[in-house]
């Protein structure tokens, strides 16, 4: 899971797709898409924005009720989900979407290669990302991920090693006794 606003899309889903990666990854509003699969009348073929086909699947939306990997609170939302495939062809991806407020825009719009997944499993693998992030502020300090300065690179190497397997061991480990690093599935 990443954000991929800053990379072109298709050349980083074709990158993936090569590499038979699996992703799921945010992209902006705007990103270029062709609906994949039967279309209405006059869509067939065309390019439309992530979010112009987002709100033609509205009636698609269905409550996700996912628990919140930082907080471990009960969160909920409306999602629905689009066949698509880039402009330049990256092979099916599926476009899925979360309103917060049912009348307005899409609050954020995300692509995967996950194709077979359903809108609520992707919506929670897309969470993942901020797990990940508390993890890495709570734990990093502790056990010196962030201390390289003035290595050699086999310094370096060696440390970075270290650090990253006890940054495991100690996420792991609090997740088992319910601390950080807790990983739950929300049903």
């Amino acid at each position: 899971m990443f954000d991929i606003s800053g990379f072109p899309a298709a050349v980083l889903a074709q990158r993936l797709a090569r590499a038979g990666a699996p992703f799921v990854g945010s992209v902006p509003g705007d990103t270029p898409l062709r609906h994949r699969g039967p279309c209405p009348p006059g869509r067939a073929g065309r390019v439309f924005s992530a979010q112009q086909l987002l709100l033609s699947a509205r009636t698609l939306r269905r409550p996700v009720t996912w628990t919140d990997p930082v907080t471990l609170r009960p969160r909920s939302a409306l999602v629905a989900a689009v066949p698509v495939e880039l402009v330049s062809p990256a092979g099916p991806l599926t476009l899925f979407g979360e309103w917060t407020d049912a009348r307005g825009l899409p609050r954020q719009c995300w692509i995967s290669s996950l194709t077979r997944e359903s809108p609520g499993e992707l919506l929670r693998l897309s969470r993942l990302t901020h797990r990940v992030e508390a993890d890495l502020t709570a734990v990093s300090p502790q056990v010196g991920l962030t201390g390289f300065a003035g290595r050699s690179f086999e310094g370096w190497h060696r440390h970075t090693t270290l650090a990253s397997a006890a940054h495991a061991v100690r996420v792991l480990a609090a997740g088992s006794a319910g601390g950080v690093g807790l990983h739950r599935r929300a049903g």
